[in-house]
């Protein structure tokens, strides 16, 4: 409940308003909505007087050129931004597909950065990694569908498809797991026989 004269929130039980100590209950004094207008008008122009004298830049966005500069640098404040932005830009893609592929490129960089930064800890330009990733998920993709449709047998193709479930086990072994890890452990493998 609320105090008539002042406005202010009061409890239930209260005989008397604690702040202006008005009297609750019974019929509403004349001009109590006049008053309860022009308090909420006089907190209004508080709130309003504290905000102009508030430094909104120090309080609320503190950012200066030293601070832009240490952002600008700062890996986790860019790695953490782009963790939120980047999965709700791909979510707004209306074709289905093309947010599938997205994600598949924005996971294997998100890991690709992770691998490098935390678990190798490699200094060197992203130059190399990026290539890798264009590689395998671009060009090596497609060399090894060719070479799934040139060289490969077919009814090695279609053990995937085998009603028997070891078998179409074994299918998916050597499709999916020795040819797409060999295409995607290719441009790793050049890169270490290329650093020796």
């Amino acid at each position: 409940m609320y105090c008539r004269k002042c406005g202010i929130q009061i409890p239930d039980d209260a005989a008397a308003c604690a702040h202006c100590g008005a009297p609750v209950g019974g019929a509403a004094p004349a001009g109590a909505g006049a008053n309860l207008f022009e308090t909420g008008r006089q907190h209004a122009r508080t709130i309003l007087a504290d905000l102009q004298q508030m430094d909104l830049q120090k309080e609320i966005l503190p950012i200066d050129r030293s601070n832009a500069r240490m952002l600008r640098n700062d890996f986790v404040f860019w790695a953490v931004t782009a963790l939120g932005i980047v999965p709700l830009v791909i979510v707004s893609l209306q074709n289905e597909r093309d947010q599938l592929t997205c994600f598949a490129l924005f996971y294997a960089v998100l890991w690709g950065v992770i691998f490098k930064n935390f678990i190798i800890k490699d200094q060197e330009s992203y130059l190399f990694h990026f290539g890798a990733l264009f590689f395998t998920g671009i060009v090596g993709m497609n060399l090894l569908l060719a070479f799934y449709q040139w060289v490969v047998p077919g009814f090695l193709l279609k053990l995937v498809e085998h009603p028997d479930p070891v078998i179409r086990l074994l299918g998916f072994v050597f499709q999916v797991g020795i040819g797409e890890e060999i295409c995607k452990a290719l441009p790793v493998l050049l890169y270490i026989y290329w650093k020796k």
